[in-house]
């Protein structure tokens, strides 16, 4: 259900660093828009109610097309008292993420925060999936988050950035196109109480 029809900014303060946390234990009222036939102002309008939340999906590294989507969204946010929940997809593995895109990211987000859009960064999620070309990859993927993490707190500090494993259930994921080999340091790494063998008993 719908909460209560927005009374100010639920995230006042984030520019200056603030946690992006619901105030007072609540939650955020969140909506996956269809960006190509909708808008916010649109959305509010029929809503009556104005969502605290916004989710969109992006490739990564973000140029050309991605980042003029990507730059549409949030100017369509400014002014909305809401943020945008990106996740990035970097579909060219984990070695697409350069040092050099990272701070084209940390640089543009931080243009984001200045123009009152806070964002939670949803970045390469699912990672203990077996579907995605980062997926099962614990040590490169560890590394690369930190090194994602680190540049946009540098310079975005109204920025979140978020850790998204895919529910459990079903853990490893068996077959899929992306799934770890047996027997590579990636694995012994996942086998998580060493018994050999990559189960739901390991910790996902």
């Amino acid at each position: 259900m719908p909460g209560p029809k927005t009374t100010g900014d639920p995230y006042a303060g984030s520019s200056t660093g603030d946690l992006l946390e619901p105030r007072n234990g609540g939650v955020y009222f969140g909506i996956n828009l269809d960006w190509h036939r909708d808008s916010p102002t649109s959305l509010t309008r029929r809503l009556g109610r104005s969502p605290a939340l916004y989710v969109a999906f992006a490739p990564f590294p973000l140029d050309g097309s991605a980042a003029g989507f990507v730059d549409a969204m949030v100017g369509g946010l400014v002014g909305q008292h809401a943020a945008l929940m990106l996740t990035l997809e970097p579909n060219g593995g984990l070695d697409s993420v350069t040092d050099s895109s990272v701070a084209e990211l940390a640089g543009r987000l931080a243009g984001y925060n200045r123009e009152g859009v806070p964002i939670f960064l949803r970045f390469a999620h699912e990672m203990n999936g077996s579907w995605y070309p980062w997926s099962q990859q614990p040590a490169a993927y560890v590394a690369t988050f930190r090194k994602v993490a680190a540049a946009v707190h540098r310079s975005a500090p109204a920025t979140a950035t978020v850790w998204a494993p895919n529910y459990g259930g079903g853990y490893p994921f068996a077959g899929g196109h992306d799934a770890v080999v047996r027997d590579t340091p990636d694995y012994k790494a996942l086998d998580t109480n060493r018994d050999g063998v990559l189960r739901m008993s390991d910790d996902p």
